[in-house]
């Protein structure tokens, strides 16, 4: 849905109106730090990784492509990356049982396994690691509050 179609739907100046009335706990959706508050749309979310992914079933380097493509047009997914040479799927989703933002869109492993198998891949079981991070320090912090901006001497020095 586009923001303007979001801002022309009926009722929502109604709903806005009302929300700046009431007291709203924000400390679920907002962090201080310093003198200012960031709005965090997730607290705590879940990494999965699957492991010995055979690669017949990633196929080639652009398949592989497409599929992290397929996996981040999923709103659920917040952040995807398929290794082709490591055969290697890490996936950072929204799981259904956090307690989230509501309006955040929610899955489950299960759901993500099932796009996967619609994409021809297939985790085994046992290969699959699963594992409860914050979102803060693994991507917030990384991208906005880097340590240092290079990993490594460029090769012309």
């Amino acid at each position: 849905m586009d923001r303007r179609e979001l801002h022309n739907t009926q009722g929502y100046a109604e709903e806005l109106a009302r929300e700046s009335k009431e007291e709203i706990d924000v400390s679920k959706e907002y962090i201080k730090e310093g003198d200012a508050l960031i709005r965090m749309p997730y607290r705590k979310i879940k990494k999965v990784t699957f492991t010995n992914i055979k690669k017949e079933e990633l196929k080639d380097i652009p398949h592989a492509a497409r599929l992290q493509y397929r996996l981040l047009t999923n709103d659920a997914i917040i952040k995807a990356k398929v290794h082709y040479q490591k055969e290697l799927i890490e996936i950072y989703y929204n799981p259904k049982s956090s307690e989230n933002k509501s309006t955040q869109p929610k899955m489950s492993l299960d759901e993500i396994i099932k796009i996967l198998n619609e994409n021809s891949v297939h985790p085994e079981k046992d290969a699959i690691k699963e594992e409860i991070v914050d979102y803060k320090k693994t991507l917030f912090d990384r991208a906005f509050n880097a340590k240092q901006i290079r990993h490594a001497k460029p090769y012309s020095w």
